[in-house]
C-alpha cells in the first residue's frame, strides 16, 4: 500500500478504522475524531492520577463526584455491590462520555479483570457499566458502548451472554487464533489482539520478539472465511513502524504519543513498510478446523494452554495481573477520597455525618472502617514503614487480595502427622493453668472428688467441639477466620474472628503474667536481693516494680519465639514436651515426700451439701469455667489442623485431650493437697511451691533456676501454639495487605501483654474463673454454628474460592446471615446478665435465680442450642445459593471434586497460582495497550 498525501495518520485513515487508546480526551479533540476510543484499568489510572502544577489531581472533583455517586447509588440500586468498586467503574464511565463530540462510533470499557474467571460476576458488572453510562447522561444511547473483557474461557462466556441480550462486546487480551475462534463463535462485536504482550508497557527495556502481526492477519483471514460478524481491532503497539505495518486491519487503536508521531510525520517522506500484512490480501484459503474445541470446553483449555508452546495462556495471566494491579490502584484512590470525607475535606460534596450526627445512610461495616483507617494512615507514613505485604502467586483466590498466610495450605506444608497433633496437645496442655485450674476448682468449695469429674466432663465437651471444628481445617486447609465466612457471612465473620482474637490475646496476657513470675524466681535463684526491690508503683497498679521488670523481662526473651511460624513449630512440641513433665513430677515427688503423703485434701468433704442445688450449680459452674479455658481453641483448631496431612489425624483428640488434662490437673490436686501439709494453706499456683526452695540453700535455688526455666520454656510455647497463631490469623484476614502471621503475632503480644493489663486477671482464684466462663458466653455458639454449618448445613461442601469474595455466594444478606445471628444471639442473651454479675459481683439490678443458674453451664447451653437453632432455621429457610453438592477448590471449577458426607478420602491440592505477578510500573512505551 503506497502513503498517501498528508500525514502517516491520513494515509491509516484512508486504510483502516483508527481509534484513540486513551481517556485524556484533549488528544481527541486535537487529533480526532475517531471511530471508536478504547480504555482498561492502566489507562484510567493514568488518566486520574495525572496531577496540575500546583500538584493538585487534574480529576479531583470528577473522582469526588464518582464516589459519591456510588454511596448513593449501591444503596438504591446496587446494594450488594462494594461502593468502592463502583466509584472505580464510575470514574471510567465519566471520563468516557467527554469524548462524545469526537466519537462516531463505541465507546469501550473494561470490566473489572479480577472477576476474569467468573461469568456471573462479569456479566453483573457489564451490565452495572452500561446502567451507568444512562445514568449520568439520560440521553446517551447505550447501543454505542462496547464492554471489554478479558479472553478467558469464562470471559468469552459471558461475552456470549452479553451478546445475546444485546450489549455489544470486545473480547481483549487476545494472543492466539483458539481465542480469536472462540470470540467469534460467542458472537462478539470485536476482539483485540495485542501484537506486543502487555509487559512491554511496564517494564522498560522489555521487548517481545514474537509480536503478533500474523495472528491479526489469521484473524481476520479466518473471520471472512467464516462470515463471523466479529471485527479485528489490533492493539497494544509500541511504534509507529509498527502501526503503520497494519494498514488494512479492519480496526487499529492507536495511543497519544504514537497518534502525535502519526500526525507529525508526512505521509511523502515515510520509506518504511506500509500495510506489509494486509495490503496483498488473503494468498490462501483457511483450512483449520475449531469447531471440536468450541463445542467442548476442556478441548479448548488443552488446545490454548498448548498454543505457541503456552505462551499464549502466560501472556492472558500476564496482562490479567498487570490489569487487576491497576484495579487495586484504582480502588485505592477511591479510597483516599472516602478518607478525605471522614476528615471533613471534602463534607460538602459527600456528606457522610448530618447534622444530628450519624445519618444512617452510609452503611460501613466495622471491618471497613478499620481498613479505612489503616489505610489512611499507611499512606502517610513514611516509605520504609508502610510495609505492604507482597501477594503471592496463591493468593488470587481473593478478588480484594490476600496474603500467603491467609491461603490454603500448600501441600508441602501439610505436615502435621497424628504423632504431631499427639505432641501438640501434650505440650499445650502441661501448663500452669491447667494446674492452677484444678486447684482453683478446690480453692472454691469442692472436693477431689468432684474436681477430677469436672475436669474429664469439661474437657470432653470442648474435645467434641474441637473435633467437628478441627475437621474443617484438616479437610480444608484453611484458618477459622475463612471458614467462618461460610456459616456467618463475608462481613458479620468479623465479630466472630473479634471475639475469638480477644480472648486469644486475652490468654496471651495470662500465660506472660505467669511467665514473669517465672522470671522472677530464675532471677532471685542468682540474686536474693532482686526479690527484695523497693516498689514505687502505686498499689492500684496492681504489681510491683520488681513484677513490673520480670513481667517486661519475660515479654521480651518470649518475643523472638513468637516468630517462629507454625509450619515449624515441632521441635518446639518436643522440647517443651521432655521439660513440662519433668517439672510436674518432680515437684510432685517435692510435695509428697515433704508432706508425708498426699495430705488431707482426700479426706475433704466440699463445703457445700452433695446433693443439694447449691452444688449442682457450683458444680456446672466450675465445669464451664474448664470449658471456658479452652473455648477458643474450640473455634481456631481449624488454625492448626490446617496443616494436617490426613483428615482423620485429629480425632485423635477426643480421647486423648481430656486425659491428658485430667491427669495433669489430678496431680495438680495431689500437690496442691500436700502443701497444705507443711505450708499451712493450699499454693494451687505451682510457681508459688518452686518460691519456696529458694529458701532451701543453693541447693534449692539451683533446682528453683531449673523448674523456673521449665516453665518459661512451657509457658512460652503456650503463649506460641496456643495463643499469638490464634490471634494472629485474625489480625491477617482483619488486614491482609499488611499483616501477616509473624506481624500478627507481634501485635498480639503488645496488646495481650500490656493493653489487657493481666496481672490484674490473676490477682484471685475467683476472678481468674469468672472471667475464663465468662467469655465462654460467646465462643460457645460461635463453635456451634461453625460445626452445624460445616456437618449438617453444608454437609462438608463448600465454594473455597467464594470464602475469600465478598461479593460470592457466601455473602448472604449484605454480607451477614441472618440465620447465624439468630443462631449466635439467642443463646448469648440470657446469660448476659449471669456473665455480668460473675465478674462484678454487684449487679445493678436484682438478677433471678434462674438467670444465674443459666449462666453456671454457659459453654454447653450456648454450644447446643446454637446447633440445634442454626441447623433448623437452615432447614426452614435455607440459603440456597450455599448449598452445593461437591466441594469448588479453584477458581475456574476445574478442581470440583466431592467427597462423599463422612468420607476420609483426600481431598485435592489446590493449583499453586491463577496469576503470575509481574513488576514494573509506569508505561514509559506508547500504548497501554486495549
Amino acid at each position: 500500500m503506497a502513503p498517501q498525501d498528508g500525514s502517516l495518520l491520513d494515509s491509516l485513515r484512508s486504510a483502516s478504522q483508527v481509534d484513540c487508546d486513551t481517556l485524556d480526551v484533549d488528544v481527541a479533540a486535537e487529533l480526532g475524531p475517531f471511530r471508536d476510543h478504547t480504555s482498561n484499568q492502566a489507562i484510567a489510572h493514568n488518566e486520574l492520577t495525572k496531577t496540575t502544577p500546583d500538584g493538585k489531581l487534574y480529576h479531583e472533583q470528577l473522582i469526588k463526584d464518582s464516589v459519591k455517586d456510588a454511596h448513593g447509588w449501591a444503596q438504591a440500586a446496587w446494594p450488594d455491590v462494594d461502593p468502592i468498586l463502583l466509584a472505580v467503574d464510575i470514574m471510567m464511565v465519566r471520563l468516557s462520555l467527554q469524548f462524545i463530540p469526537y466519537l462516531t462510533g463505541y465507546f469501550h470499557i473494561q470490566t473489572n479483570t479480577k472477576w476474569s474467571y467468573s461469568v456471573e460476576k462479569t456479566c453483573r458488572n457489564a451490565e452495572r457499566i452500561v446502567e451507568t453510562f444512562k445514568k449520568l447522561e439520560p440521553n446517551f444511547d447505550t447501543g454505542r458502548v462496547c464492554i471489554k473483557i478479558p479472553a478467558s474461557w469464562e470471559g468469552i462466556a459471558a461475552c456470549r451472554i452479553l451478546e445475546e441480550k444485546g450489549i455489544h462486546t470486545l473480547a481483549t487480551t487476545m494472543f492466539c487464533m483458539e481465542q480469536a475462534a472462540l470470540a467469534a463463535d460467542a458472537g462478539c462485536t470485536y476482539i483485540a489482539p495485542y501484537v506486543n504482550e502487555l509487559k512491554v508497557h511496564f517494564v522498560p527495556g522489555y521487548v517481545d520478539k514474537h509480536k503478533a502481526f500474523d495472528f491479526c492477519r489469521q484473524a481476520q483471514l479466518y473471520y471472512a472465511e467464516t462470515k463471523a460478524k466479529t471485527q479485528v481491532l489490533a492493539a497494544s503497539l509500541t511504534s509507529v513502524a509498527e502501526v503503520m505495518q497494519l494498514a488494512g486491519i479492519q480496526h487499529v487503536t492507536v495511543s497519544p504519543p504514537l497518534l502525535r508521531g502519526l500526525a507529525a510525520q508526512p505521509a511523502s517522506t515515510w520509506t518504511e513498510q506500509v500495510g506489509e500484512y494486509f495490503a496483498a490480501g488473503p494468498d490462501k484459503p483457511w483450512t483449520r478446523d475449531f469447531q471440536a474445541a468450541l463445542k467442548d470446553e476442556s478441548e479448548w483449555r488443552i488446545a490454548f494452554t498448548r498454543s505457541d508452546n503456552g505462551k499464549s495462556e502466560e501472556k492472558l495471566i500476564q496482562a490479567i495481573n498487570i490489569f487487576s494491579d491497576k484495579q487495586d490502584a484504582l480502588e485505592e484512590l477511591a479510597r483516599r477520597f472516602v478518607l478525605r470525607t471522614w476528615q471533613g475535606a471534602v463534607a460538602e460534596s459527600y456528606p457522610i455525618w448530618g447534622g444530628n450526627g450519624w445519618d444512617g445512610s452510609w452503611v460501613v461495616t466495622l471491618h471497613q472502617a478499620v481498613l479505612l483507617a489503616d489505610e489512611y494512615i499507611m499512606a502517610r507514613l513514611p516509605a520504609g514503614l508502610a510495609w505492604e505485604l507482597p501477594r503471592h502467586s496463591g493468593s488470587a483466590l481473593a478478588p480484594e487480595g490476600t496474603n500467603e498466610d491467609m491461603d490454603p495450605v500448600k501441600p508441602e506444608h501439610q505436615t502435621w502427622s497424628i504423632w504431631t497433633i499427639l505432641a501438640y496437645w501434650s505440650s499445650d496442655l502441661m501448663n500452669l493453668s491447667t494446674l492452677q485450674t484444678a486447684g482453683s476448682i478446690l480453692a472454691v468449695g469442692l472436693s477431689w472428688r468432684e474436681s477430677i469429674p469436672i475436669m474429664f466432663v469439661g474437657t470432653t465437651c470442648i474435645a467434641v467441639a474441637m473435633v467437628l471444628n478441627g475437621a474443617i481445617g484438616s479437610r480444608l486447609h484453611v484458618p477459622f477466620s475463612v471458614i467462618a465466612a461460610g456459616s456467618f457471612g463475608y462481613w458479620f465473620r468479623y465479630f466472630a474472628i473479634v471475639s475469638r482474637a480477644v480472648l486469644a490475646m486475652f490468654w496471651l496476657g495470662v500465660q506472660c503474667a505467669n511467665g514473669s513470675y517465672c522470671i522472677t524466681i530464675m532471677l532471685s535463684s542468682w540474686a536474693p536481693s532482686y526479690a527484695r526491690i523497693p516498689n514505687s508503683l502505686p498499689e492500684s497498679a496492681g504489681i510491683t516494680s520488681m513484677g513490673m521488670c520480670s513481667f517486661f523481662l519475660f515479654w521480651i526473651l518470649q518475643l523472638p519465639m513468637l516468630l517462629i511460624h507454625p509450619t515449624k513449630l515441632r521441635p518446639l512440641f518436643y522440647v517443651k514436651l521432655v521439660a513440662t513433665p519433668a517439672v510436674v513430677l518432680g515437684t510432685l515427688g517435692w510435695a509428697v515426700k515433704k508432706a508425708g503423703g498426699g495430705g488431707e485434701i482426700f479426706k475433704l468433704e466440699p463445703e457445700v451439701p452433695r446433693g443439694s442445688a447449691q452444688y449442682a450449680w457450683l458444680w456446672l459452674s466450675c465445669m464451664s469455667s474448664v470449658t471456658g479455658q479452652w473455648a477458643t481453641m474450640g473455634v481456631n483448631i481449624p488454625d492448626f489442623l490446617r496443616y494436617s496431612k490426613s483428615p482423620n489425624g485429629q480425632l485423635v483428640q477426643l480421647p486423648f485431650v481430656p486425659f491428658v488434662f485430667t491427669l495433669c490437673g489430678t496431680m495438680g490436686i495431689i500437690t496442691t493437697s500436700a502443701t497444705k501439709t507443711f505450708h499451712g494453706e493450699y499454693l494451687w499456683n505451682p510457681l508459688d511451691i518452686i518460691s519456696l526452695w529458694l529458701e532451701n540453700g543453693s541447693g534449692g535455688r539451683c533446682a528453683a533456676f531449673f523448674a523456673a526455666l521449665a516453665w518459661f520454656i512451657a509457658t512460652v510455647g503456650t503463649n506460641v501454639t496456643a495463643n499469638s497463631i490464634s490471634a494472629a490469623n485474625d489480625l491477617t484476614i482483619m488486614f491482609p495487605r499488611y499483616i501477616n502471621i509473624k506481624r500478627g503475632s507481634l501485635v498480639a503480644a503488645v496488646v495481650g501483654g500490656w493493653v489487657l493489663v493481666p496481672w490484674k486477671i490473676l490477682a484471685s482464684a475467683a476472678t481468674f474463673l469468672n472471667f475464663m466462663g465468662a467469655y465462654a458466653v460467646f465462643l460457645a455458639p460461635i463453635s456451634g454454628i461453625l460445626a452445624a454449618d460445616f456437618w449438617i448445613t453444608k454437609r462438608q461442601q463448600y465454594d473455597l474460592p467464594g470464602l475469600y469474595d465478598p461479593h460470592g455466594r457466601y455473602r448472604y444478606v449484605s454480607g451477614c446471615n441472618w440465620r447465624a445471628f439468630v443462631a449466635f444471639i439467642v443463646p448469648v442473651a440470657p446469660s448476659l446478665p449471669g456473665m455480668a454479675l460473675a465478674i462484678s459481683g454487684y449487679p445493678a439490678v436484682k438478677i433471678s435465680e434462674g438467670v444465674q443458674h443459666l449462666y453456671s453451664f454457659d459453654w454447653l447451653f450456648g454450644f447446643v442450642v446454637s446447633i440445634f437453632l442454626y441447623s433448623i432455621l437452615n432447614w426452614l429457610v435455607p440459603a440456597k445459593e450455599t448449598l452445593i453438592e461437591r466441594t469448588i477448590w479453584t477458581k475456574d471449577g476445574a478442581g470440583i471434586e466431592g467427597t462423599s458426607h463422612g468420607s476420609d478420602a483426600e481431598n485435592p491440592k489446590l493449583p499453586e497460582k491463577v496469576y503470575v505477578k509481574t513488576e514494573g510500573e509506569d508505561d514509559t512505551h506508547g500504548s497501554k495497550a486495549s
